[in-house]
């Protein structure tokens, strides 16, 4: 970019700026702004970003229709027998009884995998997914 191009684009800028902050109106001033290519793209990053950063920050999980308490209390109870045989010396047993923890760990990491399991949204996603539904409807 060259020397006027940017000196122009810089006066472009600051001209919308000084009507944005004229006291013609928020929306006004903002539409005037947003016409600027450097600003749109500028802006479209940041609420971007935003919504990314809103998406990763706030997760919340749709619940399995099971009483929490019960399958809470399964999945302690599957974790307390995952941590025994984890603590087992497992040098000790024999070729057929290795087999049958590591069939039992796989049933059980099954389980739990079913017990927490869930459509995982996110306060940011549901916001993006609206802005979506809204600039193209």
């Amino acid at each position: 970019m060259s020397a006027a191009e940017v000196r122009r684009n810089t006066t472009e800028m600051a001209n919308h700026l000084r009507f944005f902050m004229s006291g013609t109106g928020f929306y006004d001033g903002f539409v005037n702004l947003l016409k600027s290519t450097d600003m749109k793209r500028i802006f479209v990053t940041r609420t971007f970003g935003l919504i990314v950063l809103l998406a990763l920050s706030m997760p919340a999980t749709a619940g399995a229709g099971a009483p929490a308490s019960a399958a809470e209390g399964r999945a302690i109870q599957l974790e307390h027998r995952l941590a025994e045989i984890k603590a087992l010396d497992k040098e000790s047993l024999s070729r057929s009884e290795k087999k049958q923890l590591r069939k039992e760990v796989r049933e059980i990491k099954k389980e739990l995998a079913a017990i927490s399991g869930g459509v995982y949204l996110s306060i940011g996603a549901i916001i993006l997914i609206a802005l979506l539904l809204i600039l193209l409807l």
